[in-house]
């Protein structure tokens, strides 16, 4: 074969190979368009108290069916959204979906970011104050609805944290999910006497009004206000802050996610309680123990650039020292 031939032949076989790789990348990475939009399935979650009269969840249902999306509503709320949009159970809303909707404020966002654990992203229209968590105002709503059904977004991971109650014969009574923190405490508020283990190490002896066990999300929520320091979200650690302590030497702990704290009350004379992401979750008996590490998946968010961690976070510092 002629060497001129041979170097076309060499450089077609290149131009095709790149082809089919783009051509995988591109299926792999994006959703069958339909009429320049993306063949999504989408669900909707609004807070009534936020949204009043599902102004803006009816906005965001007919900005998402005019691009062919299919949307979803929990039953409750179909009936005050537009035609078109079907009511689903709690299992195929957080399970069955490509995309969550928020409309409220970082409580909403919490829920659906703990249920929809690692399967489905949350994009989350602020309807609240700070909106710590959401992604986009009322304001820029329609933009970025159209923006996530042709697939112009990225995804943020998130750590969260698994809390498991142990009974005395290390037993599991109870697990639960958090995005932001673990905190126990007591029922009727008197100072706790605790221990905190590091992969069953001692750690330290608190005492305090509290213990609370914190993602990177969660240090600008409690912990900050206990003292504990600020953590970037994609830092992969769990941040240990005891509040309200009685003593001066009581320090916050930043421990490595591949950890596992245990925290156990010393005195079990009193009632303690376990709070996670702010909703009391579990009542502690003597002897139990209470284990937080990272949990399987992480929390998984929409992200379009419109909003920033470090001027979200001088937002609120500079709020904190008005």
């Amino acid at each position: 074969m002629p060497i001129a031939e041979f170097t076309r032949c060499l450089v077609f076989c290149l131009f095709y190979a790149l082809f089919v790789v783009f051509i995988h990348s591109s299926l792999y990475n994006r959703i069958y368009l339909i009429d320049g939009c993306e063949a999504l399935k989408a669900a909707i979650i609004a807070n009534p108290l936020k949204d009043t009269g599902y102004e803006n969840a009816r906005l965001a249902a007919l900005t998402l069916l005019g691009c062919g999306v299919e949307v979803l509503a929990p039953y409750d709320d179909v009936s005050a959204l537009p035609a078109g949009v079907r009511g689903a159970n709690d299992a195929e809303i957080y399970g069955g979906t490509d995309i969550l909707v928020t409309l409220g404020g970082d409580g909403t966002i919490l829920a659906a970011a703990r249920s929809a654990a690692g399967r489905a992203p949350v994009l989350g229209i602020n309807l609240g104050h700070k909106g710590f968590l959401t992604e986009a105002e009322p304001d820029k709503m329609e933009e970025a609805l159209k923006r996530v059904a042709a697939g112009d977004f990225t995804i943020e991971k998130r750590l969260m944290l698994r809390a498991k109650v142990l009974d005395g014969e290390g037993r599991v009574q109870f697990t639960a999910l958090a995005l932001n923190d673990v905190y126990l405490t007591g029922i009727t508020h008197k100072i706790v006497h605790v221990e905190a283990r590091i992969d069953g190490s001692l750690a330290s002896k608190y005492t305090a009004d509290g213990m609370l066990v914190s993602s990177p999300t969660g240090s600008t929520g409690y912990a900050l206000s206990a003292g504990g320091p600020v953590i970037a979200p994609d830092v992969q650690c769990m941040l240990l802050t005891p509040v309200c302590a009685h003593t001066f030497r009581a320090t916050p702990v930043v421990v490595s996610a591949s950890k596992t704290v245990q925290i156990r009350a010393v005195q079990p004379t009193i009632e303690l309680k376990l709070i996670i992401d702010g909703e009391e979750r579990a009542h502690i008996s003597d002897g139990w123990s209470i284990d937080v590490a990272r949990a399987e998946s992480d929390a998984l968010f929409v992200r379009l650039g419109y909003r920033d961690f470090y001027s979200l976070l001088g937002g609120k510092l500079a709020e904190r020292n008005d």
